[in-house]
């Protein structure tokens, strides 16, 4: 829903310069409107998967705190006795996974160079200066991770920019629209944003002369 809503208004947006003046002035409504569509079920794409995003911050922290330890551990030990260590035996690979998550302790150094964690042998490869190794299933959390923090990213810049957008000349039809449906925020349930889109959008049709904009 998010995606198909999204694809029509900037479909309109796009050939708002050519519209007639009396379409053209509900340019901004429908894009405050869309702005705010898109916010509130970002909002709720990343409530679905709060508990995920939870859980992954916990294991990527772990992960983190491992490596800080193993820097340590390394910076007063012979570089022989310091390895990495993946999921599984002889660093053998891990399926991406969000149940397999948990990654275990790390004695390597972030920034010298680390056996490849694809090795099944584990024997010790050197990677290039700038890079750093990692298991595969804590380059899954990280991949995951981004796509939850990116829902609610956009959840708050697209309510931000909704605000910014709205002209002092929609005021009054969403001042309206909040009277009737009730007020529209950034933690509406998507039972009232669906009563909200559909009562704006029946107004934009009588705005425009019951023709779809």
């Amino acid at each position: 829903m998010r995606f198909r809503f999204r694809g029509v208004a900037y479909k309109h947006f796009s050939q708002a310069g050519s519209l007639p003046p009396k379409a053209a002035k509900l340019s901004s409504k429908i894009d405050a409107l869309n702005l705010r569509v898109q916010s509130i079920l970002c909002r709720k794409l990343f409530e679905l998967r709060q508990s995920q995003a939870i859980s992954n911050y916990r294991h990527i922290n772990q992960y983190q705190r491992s490596i800080k330890d193993g820097s340590r551990n390394c910076a007063s030990a012979p570089s022989s006795s310091c390895s990495f260590s993946g999921q599984g035996d002889q660093g053998t690979n891990v399926a991406p996974s969000s149940h397999q998550a948990s990654p275990k302790s790390c004695s390597a150094s972030a920034h010298s160079p680390t056996p490849s964690p694809a090795s099944s042998t584990g024997s010790s490869q050197s990677l290039p200066p700038g890079l750093v190794a990692i298991p595969q299933n804590v380059e899954a959390l990280y991949k995951q991770q981004l796509s939850h923090l990116h829902n609610l990213m956009w959840a708050h810049h697209n309510w931000q920019l909704s605000d910014k957008k709205l002209k002092s000349d929609d005021k009054p039809f969403f001042d309206h629209l909040d009277r009737l449906c009730g007020a529209l925020n950034f933690n509406s349930g998507i039972g009232e944003l669906s009563v909200y889109v559909i009562t704006a959008v029946d107004w934009l049709k009588l705005m425009h002369g019951n023709k779809v904009v």
